[in-house]
């Protein structure tokens, strides 16, 4: 617990995170709290994607452009996207892996939570959270799940990729032709390179905002056990398990 978020150890199943990777490079890692690397492998595949026109050429390819998809990758580019893809995939499972066992030991030994902060910024404690008013914020716009969930630098990462990647894609003029019923023009101004970011933000904010509600609930529920347990339980209390 810090001045500016609240992060945690928790259990996650080293697949789903490697999904994450895969899905976009950097998801993985802010999945299991690591958001400095996670972002930066995040900003980096955006890059790579960008400069190689990868993108794009999954859209022509798609629409069964498959000559004009291969001349317009640049294979300076795109030859490095497959080293950091690899990494982010390999690096997320292993960090998961290590991440559960520090979880089980921490839990083991009945390690103490911090539950209040105070400083000269603001304060922050643990309480509950509802899973499904993170995951609605999300849905709402990426970046707010993470700041009703008092995690400032992921939340301020969030909403400024979004806010980039809608400014690059054109989305919300697209969103403004929509509704007026104009859809061919409404298609012709989407940037495609930028807009095929849209869906992995909107889907990954939407499940790391619960699933980290859902954790913070977990550390609460076992931090009031401890705090009951260790002023009004005897310790000479007989457990009746019906036997």
């Amino acid at each position: 617990m810090g001045p500016f978020s609240i992060n945690q150890l928790h259990f996650s199943n080293p697949w789903v995170v490697a999904f994450w990777s895969v899905f976009f490079p950097g998801f993985g890692q802010i999945t299991l709290g690591q958001y400095l690397l996670g972002w930066i492998l995040f900003g980096w595949e955006v890059l790579v994607n960008l400069r190689s026109h990868f993108n794009t050429a999954i859209v022509y390819t798609l629409t069964g452009r498959v000559d004009a998809a291969r001349y317009l990758l640049d294979m300076k580019w795109i030859l490095l996207y497959g080293s950091v893809f690899t990494f982010a995939f390999w690096s997320s499972y292993q960090l998961s892996v290590e991440t559960n066992i520090q979880y089980y030991l921490a839990n083991r030994e009945n390690a103490p939570v911090k539950i209040f902060e105070m400083n000269a910024i603001q304060y922050d404690f643990l309480d509950k959270r509802k899973p499904i008013v993170a995951a609605l914020w999300s849905l709402l716009m990426p970046g707010l799940g993470a700041l009703y969930n008092r995690r400032l630098p992921s939340a301020v990462s969030a909403l400024a990729w979004w806010i980039l990647i809608c400014y690059k894609s054109h989305m919300a003029l697209a969103v403004y032709f929509t509704f007026y019923g104009q859809f061919q023009r409404a298609t012709s101004v989407l940037n495609p390179e930028w807009t095929l970011f849209l869906p992995s933000i909107f889907a990954f904010t939407f499940y790391n905002s619960y699933v980290t509600a859902v954790d913070r609930n977990t550390l609460y529920d076992k931090e009031l056990t401890n705090f009951l347990q260790s002023n009004y339980q005897p310790e000479n209390f007989n457990f009746d398990l019906g036997r």
